[in-house]
């Protein structure tokens, strides 16, 4: 009985975490072109949307959230703003602001969109923000990824900096699958792993008994 009891003490113990972390999809740019002209820093919002699948991201969740990034070409430092004004999304809800003017456009994002959700828009500015000489002109890759309550999505973006145009131009969107982080599987696995020892053990016990 001892043994049983550690046995599904260390199970829920692993297991727990797994459970409450949430799934995702991030819908951010695959092809995006931002005019360099006449400025050497740039805000950029609208950059993504955030579609819960499988439960809901808290506030505490976003506020929390955690990105990394880098770009091929060093001329240019890239950063992200994080969510500033972060809100609860249930599955059937997309976090995000819809671009659709002469400057700022990103209604590529639209059909991306899944029957049953629906945009909160605006909601939760998901940003960020370019350093670079003004009217530097190129075509580099963002690599990026962004870390939400165990869950990531890794994608890349080609970055066509140009003269001319929209500041912020999507030309092509993508959605991206978030995956449960290394030490969120692991612990789902020790979990699934101590509730397999756990009903070996109470069945070998049983037979015992008998």
């Amino acid at each position: 009985m001892r043994r049983y009891a550690a046995a599904f003490a260390a199970c829920t113990l692993f297991a727990a975490p797994a459970a409450e972390a949430v799934p995702y999809d991030a819908i951010v740019p695959e092809i995006v072109e931002i005019d360099t002209t006449g400025v050497p820093f740039l805000i950029l919002t609208g950059w993504g949307w955030i579609a819960p699948t499988g439960g809901t991201l808290t506030a505490a969740d976003f506020a929390a959230a955690q990105f990394t990034a880098n770009f091929s070409d060093p001329n240019v430092a890239i950063s992200f703003l994080g969510f500033p004004a972060p809100l609860d999304l249930d599955v059937g809800d997309v976090g995000g602001n819809r671009l659709d003017s002469p400057i700022l456009d990103n209604t590529a994002f639209d059909p991306l969109l899944l029957p049953g959700e629906t945009l909160i828009n605006p909601s939760m500015p998901f940003g960020l923000s370019l350093t670079l000489t003004p009217g530097y002109t190129g075509t580099g890759t963002l690599n990026a990824s962004l870390t939400l309550d165990g869950h990531t999505a890794t994608y890349s973006t080609e970055v066509r900096l140009v003269n001319g145009g929209p500041r912020m131009l999507v030309v092509d969107g993508q959605r991206v699958a978030a995956v449960p982080e290394p030490a969120t599987f692991t612990m789902a696995v020790l979990g699934l792993a101590g509730l397999g020892l756990a009903g070996r053990r109470r069945a070998r016990a049983t037979t015992s008994a008998r």
